[in-house]
């Protein structure tokens, strides 16, 4: 309850909305890049970046964490062997495009949101007041992209930019949205 109780919680939930917001938003980039059958494989790598993060800073990852990290690794990768062709021609897919690096931005910028929620745990901080103003700060981010997304949309020449999704000009779709929000 201290000024600088005060200034170290809203620089935390600031913190957290912006990994969040990195995270989320390579993914959205990476779509423009690459298929959302990639992006969702490589998003996964995040629960290989999480415990590096940990030893990195000197923290204990337990053998059993690390062994459910490779099982969870595993499963991805035979989930990235779909039965759309043979593992073979999987394996010589693995070359990365710029979608590819994007998503990995993304895991790992989400497993820096996971890393600094853990750390501000320690801190002291209350998790549930955090989380919510995370979440506040997160959709005001959000409401600016949105913003930026129409405003370049609606100025720009007709043709040359996507419009910001289907059925955006639909009333129902925003009350849809909003509720679920």
């Amino acid at each position: 309850n201290t000024e600088e109780g005060k200034k170290k919680f809203w620089l935390a939930a600031g913190e957290l909305a912006l990994w969040n917001l990195l995270a989320q938003g390579c993914c959205n980039v990476a779509l423009l890049f690459t298929d959302a059958t990639r992006v969702s494989f490589l998003t996964q790598a995040s629960i290989a970046f999480t415990p590096v993060l940990c030893v990195m800073t000197g923290d204990r990852v337990a053998g059993i964490t690390w062994v459910g990290c490779l099982l969870a690794l595993a499963g991805v990768v035979a989930l990235g062997f779909d039965g759309g062709g043979s593992a073979a021609a999987a394996a010589s897919s693995v070359g990365l495009n710029l979608g590819d690096i994007i998503a990995l931005i993304g895991a790992a910028a989400y497993s820096l949101y996971i890393f600094r929620i853990g750390a501000f745990a320690k801190d002291g901080l209350p998790g549930n007041m955090t989380q919510a103003w995370k979440t506040v700060i997160l959709a005001v981010l959000y409401c600016v992209w949105a913003f930026f997304d129409v405003a370049k949309f609606l100025t720009a020449a007709p043709g040359t930019v996507a419009a910001p999704w289907a059925g955006w000009t639909n009333p129902l779709a925003w009350g849809v949205l909003a509720f679920t929000a």
